[in-house]
């Protein structure tokens, strides 16, 4: 079954961005933004909260683009889930806006 844009949660519509390219917490912020959600750090609380859960879910994958292009962190998914909070929550501009140090994509097909 497919989905409008307009009927997906915020979840599903990660999901489904993080599908189509790697996604950086920036676009995250701006979904959670355009689900109405006007505070700093409600957003980025919002946004953190979904990175983590589609991670947890195993829908996507955090990581970093190099060279080479998309690498997957190697730590576990709580590390992993524990170190976007962290660098995310402890930036200078942690109030709504991350550092670039994750990216995520999508590895369910369909």
């Amino acid at each position: 079954m497919i989905v409008s844009e307009s009927e997906r949660t915020p979840l599903e519509d990660l999901v489904a961005r993080a599908g189509e390219d790697w996604i950086d917490p920036y676009e995250v912020l701006y979904l959670v933004h355009r689900y109405g959600v006007e505070d700093a750090e409600l957003r980025r609380d919002t946004a953190i909260g979904l990175i983590a859960q589609a991670a947890w879910l195993g829908l996507i994958t955090p990581g970093l683009i190099s060279d080479s292009g998309f690498e997957p962190w190697t730590s576990s998914m709580a590390d992993s889930i524990w170190r976007i909070t962290a660098e995310w929550v402890c930036s200078p501009e942690s109030a709504g806006w991350p550092r670039r140090n994750c990216l995520v994509r999508c590895d369910i097909e369909g």
